[in-house]
């Protein structure tokens, strides 16, 4: 698996120490893994309708080590919604590829709205 994970956190505590294990961990919350689509898609998509995949520039979380690191944004209500609109194709993703990631994130927004997403993205 190459693509975001997608977390559902229906209130973000005020106090953030502990999140990033609780994040990582994925204990608590909902989550989906795409397959394949990432941060760098997403914003190509969103680009293309003048909006935003993230609410703001600011991570609300970043985490960074020897071994790698952890970036956590809000996702854009308007950036989501222009995502799960999009019925094109992207340069280096299959038409296959690109359909089932998105319905996943079609299936998983359904579920839980659009107002409390955030992408999880390790590197």
């Amino acid at each position: 698996m190459i693509g975001s994970t997608i977390l559902f956190v229906p209130e973000l505590p005020a106090e953030r120490s502990g999140l990033f294990e609780r994040i990582v961990e994925n204990e608590e919350f909902e989550k989906i893994e795409l397959d394949y689509l990432t941060s760098l898609d997403f914003t190509i998509i969103t680009q293309k309708n003048n909006t935003d995949w993230n609410r703001g520039s600011t991570p609300i979380l970043l985490r960074q080590d020897e071994d790698g690191g952890l970036v956590v944004y809000h996702i854009s209500k308007a950036g989501l919604t222009a995502v799960l609109e999009f019925e094109g194709e992207l340069e280096n993703v299959d038409k296959e590829t690109l359909d089932s990631d998105l319905a996943k994130l079609r299936e998983f927004t359904a579920e839980h709205g659009l107002d409390n997403l955030y992408e999880y993205v390790a590197f």
